[in-house]
């Protein structure tokens, strides 16, 4: 089962190791979503085999379940504080440029969005910023 889980893994991830099949943003979250899926198969497979292995000791199993749930919350904290800025457009360009401030694409679209917001000195701020970080050359 782990062969396949393997498999699943690396068939959904191939076509994403070939940066020049993608669009200009190759580092995004959404080019892992499927791949997850055979990672989080082998994560389960392996997370059973280990709470078999630990059928004689309610203590370690007490302490491992303990664990799981640990790092559930953990993610369930970092899931719910990542959705925040998927509110709409400004607010998700405005917390990747947090994050990633040469972020030269994300920078352009959040010009365009206050463009077309009706604020063109806020998108024009943008773009200048956008060309002061990435001039244009040749």
């Amino acid at each position: 089962m782990s062969v396949l889980a393997f498999c699943g893994f690396f068939l959904n991830v191939a076509p994403v190791l070939n940066a020049r099949w993608l669009g200009a943003n190759v580092f995004t979250e959404r080019y892992l979503y499927l791949p997850s899926l055979g990672f989080c198969w082998i994560a389960a497979w392996g997370g059973r085999r280990l709470w078999m292995r630990l059928a004689g000791r309610p203590t370690a199993r007490k302490f491992y379940a303990a664990g799981l749930a640990t790092v559930a919350v953990l993610c369930v904290v970092r899931i719910v504080t990542r959705n925040r800025i998927w509110h709409d457009d400004p607010t998700f360009y405005r917390g990747t440029l947090a994050a990633q401030p040469d972020a030269i694409a994300i920078r352009i679209n959040l010009g365009a969005v206050y463009w077309n917001l009706g604020s063109p000195d806020q998108a024009e701020a943008e773009w200048r910023e956008a060309l002061r970080r990435a001039p244009i050359t040749g």
